[in-house]
C-alpha cells in the first residue's frame, strides 16, 4: 500500500492510497490508537466536516485545490478514474508509506530490534553473514 498522509479529521489521520487501482477503498483513516480502516476517500471527505488538509507539497496541492482548466483531465485520471499515476514532479518530497497504523508501529519496533541486534553484534550488511556448521561437543559426552 502506498499511503500518503494528506490531512487530519480531529484526532484521526487521513491518508490517500496512491496505488489503489481498481479499488473504491482509496483512503485510510488512522485513529489515535493506531487502528485503521479503509474508506472511499472522496466519499469520506464529503461527509466529514472537520477535515484539515495538508498542503505541504505539490501533490497535496494538486489533490486538495481545484485544478486549473488544463489540469482537470489529469486530476480526474489520477484521483477518480485511477487510470494514471501522479506525475513524478508532484511526488517530489512526498513521504509514501507502505503501512499505516499498528502495522507501521509494529514494523518500526521490529526494525529497531533488528538494528539493535546488528549493532550489538557488529554485523553490517556489507560484511556478509557467515554461519558455522561445526558442532561443539562437551568433554562429558566424548566418552
Amino acid at each position: 500500500m502506498g499511503a500518503i498522509l494528506v490531512g487530519t479529521a480531529g484526532d484521526k489521520k487521513l491518508y490517500y492510497v496512491v496505488d489503489s487501482k481498481d479499488s473504491s477503498k482509496d483512503g485510510v483513516i488512522e485513529d489515535a490508537d493506531g487502528n485503521t480502516h479503509e474508506v472511499s476517500f472522496f466519499s469520506y471527505i464529503g461527509k466529514t466536516t472537520n477535515i484539515r488538509p495538508l498542503r505541504a507539497s505539490e501533490f497535496h496541492k494538486f489533490l486538495w485545490d481545484e485544478p486549473e482548466e488544463k489540469d482537470k483531465k489529469k486530476w480526474m485520471e489520477v484521483f477518480i478514474q485511477k487510470l494514471d499515476d501522479p506525475d513524478k514532479n508532484l511526488m517530489e518530497g512526498v513521504a509514501v508509506q507502505d503501512s499505516v497504523g499498528k502495522a507501521r508501529k509494529k514494523k518500526t519496533k521490529i526494525d529497531r530490534k533488528v538494528n539493535a541486534f546488528t549493532n550489538n553484534n557488529h554485523i553490517s550488511n556489507s560484511s556478509g553473514l557467515q554461519f558455522s556448521t561445526k558442532m561443539v561437543v562437551s568433554d562429558s559426552k566424548r566418552a
